[in-house]
């Protein structure tokens, strides 16, 4: 817990400090942004994942709009496919849409994976910074706050209280996924 805190304070201090010293000029002209998104997450009960993903944003001025495409693939060899409609307010967005397990994980019968095949509701919270003007574009970090169910380890020997809260906990702590990385925005 404490590794997640120190992150999110870190990010927090980074984005706050490099806003002022990178801010590109509104005059650009330029109001479409491409994002290439390289990230891992962090989920307490369902492990970790590899993040990759695009990004386009039309965003004129402070506010934009657009739509994010996202894979996870996960510690348990499932791979998830997440489609975004995103409201941006500057650096930051919020994303609603569906995700779906494209691949089920590996042979395991403690996995819970029922009806993960379906769409499903997926959140996202987040901020992307570009920080360093490299080569066309900008690189720069990106974190979030994910949310979408996917598989997690069932517990053994429940009792009937158990059997009912413990799956539905596991469940909310396997749903939310804490992202961070890196990002390359390129302005059209």
């Amino acid at each position: 817990m404490r590794r997640v805190l120190f992150f999110l304070f870190f990010i927090g201090i980074i984005t706050v400090n490099v806003s002022f010293a990178s801010a590109e000029p509104a005059a650009s002209g330029k109001s479409v942004k491409v994002t290439i998104i390289g990230d891992g997450a962090f989920a307490l009960v369902s492990g970790d994942y590899l993040v990759p993903g695009v990004r386009i944003v039309y965003q004129p001025k402070l506010l934009g709009a657009g739509g994010e495409i996202v894979s996870f693939y996960g510690q348990q060899q499932d791979f998830y496919l997440s489609a975004l409609g995103l409201v941006k307010l500057g650096w930051f967005h919020l994303g609603l849409g569906v995700s779906m397990m494209v691949k089920l994980p590996r042979d395991n019968p403690d996995l819970w994976t029922s009806d993960l095949d379906k769409l499903m509701p997926a959140v996202s919270l987040g901020v992307n910074a570009p920080v360093w003007k490299i080569g066309p574009g900008r690189l720069g970090f990106n974190a979030s706050l994910d949310a979408f169910l996917s598989t997690f380890p069932m517990p053994d020997n429940l009792n009937l209280a158990g059997a009912i809260g413990v799956p539905i906990l596991f469940a909310l702590m396997s749903a939310v996924k804490l992202t961070g990385g890196l990002s390359y925005v390129i302005a059209l």
